[in-house]
């Protein structure tokens, strides 16, 4: 993620990533072809954000990002 432009904010969320260092944890749970039409849900989890990775509603990979403490 890198920093926006000049005259330009990030909402609050983006805003607490660029302010210390996190980890992203990615976990593969099924593979997916070239073809699927993946969306990304997300899920605020406290000082944790997760992200699901969807494909025909199957959860084909989730992510966790984190605070490094």
């Amino acid at each position: 993620m890198t920093s926006p432009g000049p005259g330009t904010s990030l909402p609050a969320p983006a805003n607490e990533l660029l302010a210390r260092p996190h980890r992203a944890i990615v976990e593969y749970q099924a593979s997916s072809e070239p073809a699927d039409r993946l969306h990304m849900r997300t899920r605020d989890n406290g000082p944790a954000l997760d992200i699901l990775f969807t494909a025909e509603d199957s959860i084909r990979a989730r992510a966790r990002v984190a605070p490094i403490t």
